[in-house]
């Protein structure tokens, strides 16, 4: 639930609300997907990078209704996904659907 979280840090397409910070590592290159889809009933946003304050790989705003999917290659190494609201207000429980880890 990212009401409880911090704003520490926003997305290029937006994000000024509280979010919840996912770390992971790859060590083959393959493509993967996140998404609130089916698992947020507040508007998300989601973006992803390889540090947390480095250049995004992704960010999105409304890909399936209010909620958010973004999809990129990830080389090997570590990246953080950043599960964002999109108006300060927003903000709420979900559920964060990965592909390709």
């Amino acid at each position: 639930d990212t009401c409880a979280a911090l704003a520490d840090t926003t997305g290029a397409c937006g994000g000024p609300a509280k979010e919840m910070v996912y770390r992971f590592d790859v060590t083959t290159s393959r493509a993967v997907t996140f998404e609130t889809c089916d698992g947020a009933t507040w508007d998300t946003l989601l973006y992803a990078r390889r540090d947390c304050t480095g250049t995004e790989l992704g960010c999105n705003d409304d890909a399936c209704g209010q909620r958010s999917r973004i999809s990129f290659t990830a080389e090997p190494g570590r990246y953080y996904v950043f599960v964002d609201g999109y108006g300060s207000s927003s903000c709420g429980a979900f559920t964060l659907r990965v592909s390709g880890l």
